[in-house]
């Protein structure tokens, strides 16, 4: 379990490592970025994103690293025992990073730039009509009712 932990904090630290990293080229190479986004890039709705999802991650990096120390103790380790300190970094941490995230969407921070990505999450191929001739046309009875 303290294990499994362990890689989520890992990788917690190998993504906001990525994030800053990408943030600082982003500065460094402001005008070599495609022009057609800078619109989207300086409107404070997109800029409170970022910060929000920066603050999100945060509080999950918080929550990962307690949970770590807490259950390397054991369940009956002083960290394991005390509630109030469970709830504040455990339960609150996500329950912030969900309203965060909320409160600071991404569909309206990116507006309706959103339509121009050329990625689809589910591709709809088209259909082979010779091998629906096995499906009955007729309704078809469930728990004997129609």
């Amino acid at each position: 379990m303290v294990a499994g932990l362990a890689v989520q904090v890992v990788s917690l630290v190998v993504f906001l490592a990525l994030c800053f990293e990408y943030s600082l080229r982003v500065r460094k190479y402001r005008g070599e970025l495609n022009p057609k986004y800078s619109v989207l890039r300086e409107t404070p709705r997109f800029k409170r994103f970022l910060y929000a999802l920066a603050t999100a991650t945060i509080l999950l990096f918080v929550r990962a690293v307690y949970r770590v120390a807490e259950l390397s103790g054991g369940f009956r380790g002083k960290l394991a025992q005390d509630e109030v300190l469970f709830m504040v970094l455990d339960g609150a941490m996500v329950l912030l990073a969900c309203i965060i995230l909320v409160a600071f969407h991404p569909g309206p921070a990116f507006g309706g730039v959103w339509k121009d990505a050329t990625f689809r999450w589910g591709s709809k191929k088209p259909v082979d009509e010779s091998m629906m001739h096995d499906i009955p046309t007729e309704s078809v009875s469930y728990n004997g009712k129609h």
